[in-house]
């Protein structure tokens, strides 16, 4: 079986990439972050807070980062990144206070602006550069994700593991292994080049033709609300997932395999954008399942609550995938970088003012009250996915531009 999946020109080339993602994805202190927050004098205000100025710090690298990326080299930023993340972890691991963590947070969103839009640009143009066609683009990324999930769902377990026997901030400096891990798998990998085809525009004409098609083109501006509110429901998810089983009085064992059960929805996200891209009717259970997902928040078990996250987090993830496909389609390879991070960064001017009024919501009454407020942004989601034509309905028109 594993013989003939790498008999794939597409899986050969990508090796390194998914062995990176995986030891990159096994982040033990993901799994008990806010209980080390709480520790240290956050509470659900400043949590929010904290997402925040990372949700900020996005939006300052990231859209600078993917025009780099698409001038100089993606892998590069993406080395540059993994750099960051490590940095992160050592900072934040030290600090023993509120600003030093939020601070050292901004290393956090250094590394996210790296990695966003330059992980899909690059499968994208290695299926272009490699086949000459865009096609089975949601499911080589999937593999990725699925990889880089699995690394996740490890992280969570052996979390656990370590704090059997040791601290939770100790969990921060036993990343370190596989990330310097990740760092030297990632320089094996050999990236596409399409990018550096054709004359370099300069900087200011190269950003001002990205935004252009994003925002005057009706159909990618749908997508990118679309993706702006999928990100926003997941980074609720992701940031203050921890606060529930803290609500509930969950012993501390319970963290990493509860953290692992969302984080194996992310790993499944990449198969179900596969589906959802080829198939209307995929499409629409997801979309379905979008409101009874969210209010099924408000039950008060944890077990209940997990599978909860696992579905929604595969059905963001999965959608905000879809989303990526649908925008690489639409610029040439010169710019997929820069406009993967320009629709992401408009996913942050939508985060921020969310993630900090959830977290007061939090501290005035409830966890399971403030989740309530998500209602209609699923709401909202629901009607903006019936506002655009589904992909494979268009598949057969899309003209690869890789100029």
């Amino acid at each position: 079986m594993i013989k003939k999946l790498f008999a794939d020109p597409i899986h050969k080339r990508l090796l390194p990439l998914y062995l990176s993602r995986f030891f990159g994805g096994i982040v033990l202190w993901y799994a008990v972050e806010k209980v080390y927050m709480s520790s240290i004098g956050f509470d659900a205000t400043l949590i929010g807070i904290s997402a925040a100025v990372l949700s900020v710090g996005i939006l300052v690298f990231e859209v600078p980062l993917g025009i780099l990326a698409d001038r100089w080299s993606r892998k590069g930023v993406m080395l540059i990144g993994e750099g960051s993340l490590i940095l992160a972890t050592i900072g934040l691991g030290l600090s023993e206070s509120v600003l030093p963590y939020i601070l050292c947070s901004l290393f956090y969103s250094f590394y996210i602006s790296s990695n966003s839009g330059a992980v899909d640009s690059v499968v994208y143009d290695t299926l272009l550069e490699e086949k000459g066609s865009r096609k089975g683009f949601e499911r080589y990324y999937g593999y990725v994700q699925m990889i880089q999930g699995a690394g996740l769902v490890l992280g969570g377990l052996v979390s656990a593991l370590v704090l059997s026997f040791d601290s939770v901030r100790s969990t921060y400096f036993w990343t370190l292994i596989p990330l310097a891990l990740s760092v030297f798998l990632l320089s094996f990998y050999r990236e596409p080049r399409l990018h550096k085809q054709g004359d370099v525009e300069k900087i200011f004409t190269q950003f001002k033709g990205t935004l252009k098609i994003l925002f005057f083109q009706r159909e990618l501006l749908k997508i990118m609300i679309f993706m702006a509110l999928c990100m926003t429901l997941l980074e609720v998810i992701y940031e203050m997932d921890q606060l529930w089983p803290l609500a509930l009085a969950m012993p501390l064992i319970w963290y990493g395999p509860l953290n692992s059960l969302l984080l194996l929805g992310d790993a499944l996200s990449g198969p179900l954008a596969a589906k959802i891209a080829d198939h209307k009717k995929w499409f629409m259970l997801a979309v379905a399942l979008v409101l009874p997902g969210l209010a099924a928040l408000q039950i008060k078990n944890m077990v209940v609550i997990g599978l909860v996250f696992f579905i929604l987090v595969a059905i963001y993830n999965a959608f905000y995938i879809y989303g990526q496909g649908v925008i690489h389609d639409g610029v040439s390879s010169a710019r997929r970088t820069g406009a993967s991070s320009l629709a992401s960064m408009f996913s942050s001017l939508v985060i921020v003012p969310m993630i900090i009024g959830f977290g007061y919501l939090v501290d005035e009454d409830s966890i399971f009250s403030a989740a309530l407020w998500l209602l209609p942004v699923g709401a909202i989601l629901i009607v903006v996915s019936m506002s655009f034509e589904h992909r494979s309905k268009r598949a057969n028109s899309i003209v690869e531009n890789t100029a």
